[in-house]
């Protein structure tokens, strides 16, 4: 309960600290900015030191895990690339500002994906050690991270909170099964990035024109 306990209170610290810098800046606030990426970069640093003994399967793996990182990271890098050189941005605006398909953006985005999935891999394998491989552990682990989840669902619009929600239930499914059986983090990863760049750019608008506004 007490890694449970810490890991929740970390995740939320860190939007909570981010929202606060959205309130501060106003319309001057970007997403995709050094701020935003080192506090992520914090947070999963700050995760992996809390949860070292935790993460010793991720380590046993950590060939596999970096791998396979690389490539999803290099594969989605290459894409907005490609787009950015061809004058045609796709943009999102279902978050608190207009977020673009950059390297920038997948370079902060990625590292977002990343802390999310390691903060639920800590909470995945208290609840199998408390709980078991049951039931009652995977439905507590849809109930916890759907409420640390609340602050990145309310920085949206009402027309995707439903159907993050969804989503979150939905996906906890292959998140929860590679966690406690697997003991590994980067298929979830996969199935997170992959299902988020499929939604992201369901709801986006493309357009050729070079617009700045890229937060």
């Amino acid at each position: 309960m007490t890694n449970i306990l810490i890991a929740s209170v970390v995740y939320l610290a860190i939007y909570l600290i981010d929202y606060l810098f959205y309130v501060k800046q106003g319309e001057k606030y970007k997403y995709v900015s050094y701020g935003t990426y080192f506090l992520l970069i914090s947070g999963i640093i700050l995760i992996n030191i809390l949860f070292y003994a935790e993460f010793a399967s991720f380590y046993a793996n950590i060939r596999t895990e970096v791998f396979a990182m690389a490539i999803l990271t290099g594969m989605m890098l290459f894409i907005a690339t490609i787009f950015t050189r061809n004058g045609l941005l796709v943009c999102n605006t279902t978050s608190r500002t207009e977020r673009c398909m950059t390297p920038g953006y997948v370079m902060v985005r990625g590292a977002d994906i990343f802390f999310q999935q390691i903060t639920y891999y800590i909470i995945a394998l208290a609840l199998a050690d408390m709980l078991g491989l049951t039931f009652s552990a995977y439905l507590s682990f849809i109930i916890i991270i759907s409420l640390i989840h609340t602050p990145v669902v309310l920085s949206t619009n009402k027309d995707v909170k439903h159907l993050l929600g969804f989503g979150l239930a939905v996906f906890s499914v292959p998140f929860f099964y590679t966690y406690t059986s697997l003991g590994l983090i980067w298929p979830a990863l996969y199935v997170h990035s992959l299902a988020y760049v499929f939604i992201w750019m369901a709801l986006a608008d493309m357009t050729g024109d070079n617009k700045t506004s890229r937060g």
